[in-house]
């Protein structure tokens, strides 16, 4: 958890601008993490309203008050997307076969595809400014993925996940919240990401492949560490994590219980 002290300029009232903001006033922005960036606080105020930031403060609370990770085992994952409208089951199932950020799948736009001919299949590249670690990333698709991809097409001009004809702002939306209640969990959008990451771990993913699948590669060209033989490599990794044969409650429920 996190807390946001902000120093600015509001332009609409034409006056200085002194705020504090918790973790209920802005994870809907996007998921929130433990390490909250002065870039990501600014834009979070300029989304929730018209301020000229001047200075970003942050002030982190102790690591034994950060939210524990609650990744999901394949039952509690249909109970929790029987309750979500069917946009958000789409967002939700795409995170939890990627290993993607909320702001990233609200964010995730049709020119950002690129195909595979040889593999049949399409990765996408998010540039680095859409990116926590500030580093361009490479969405691969296992079958499950592939097929949301799919299904999207035609639905928006540019943005890959919209509702009623609009992109999304966040996934952590009341539509969220009433299925997380409805399905009796503690569940954060995050911890999608959380459960790709267990699920791969359990079905015995090599740790530097899990890294590169959940985006915690740093500093390597692009251009020069992807191929055709590479991604397919990530695929076929990445469809370990579909298979409910491979789950391992033991390990879900270890880390449900650390914080680290």
């Amino acid at each position: 958890m996190a807390q946001l002290h902000v120093i600015g300029r509001d332009i609409e009232e034409d006056k200085p601008l002194n705020l504090s903001f918790d973790e209920g006033k802005w994870t809907h922005l996007s998921d929130f993490e433990k390490s909250i960036t002065p870039e990501r606080a600014k834009l979070a105020l300029l989304i929730l309203g018209n301020y000229s930031i001047k200075e970003v403060k942050i002030r982190l609370l102790p690591q034994h008050d950060q939210r524990q990770k609650y990744p999901l085992t394949f039952d509690e994952q249909r109970r929790l997307f029987n309750h979500l409208p069917d946009h958000l089951r789409q967002m939700s199932l795409f995170m939890v076969n990627t290993g993607t950020r909320d702001s990233e799948v609200c964010n995730l736009q049709w020119s950002m595809e690129i195909p595979i001919e040889p593999l049949n299949n399409s990765v996408f590249l998010i540039p680095s400014q859409l990116v926590k670690n500030g580093y361009d990333r490479v969405i691969v698709l296992n079958s499950v993925a592939k097929q949301v991809i799919d299904e999207q097409r035609g639905k928006h001009p540019s943005h890959v996940f919209s509702f009623r004809g609009k992109p999304l702002n966040r996934m952590n939306n009341t539509g969220w919240k009433v299925a997380r209640a409805a399905a009796g969990l503690k569940v954060r959008v995050h911890d999608l990401k959380h459960t790709y990451g267990t699920r791969l771990r359990s079905a015995g993913v090599d740790e530097e492949t899990r890294k590169e699948l959940l985006g915690h590669r740093s500093g390597r060209s692009i251009t020069t560490h992807y191929c055709d033989a590479n991604i397919k490599n990530l695929i076929e990794a990445s469809e370990r994590a579909t298979n409910p044969a491979h789950e391992s409650t033991l390990l879900t429920i270890l880390i449900r219980k650390s914080t680290r």
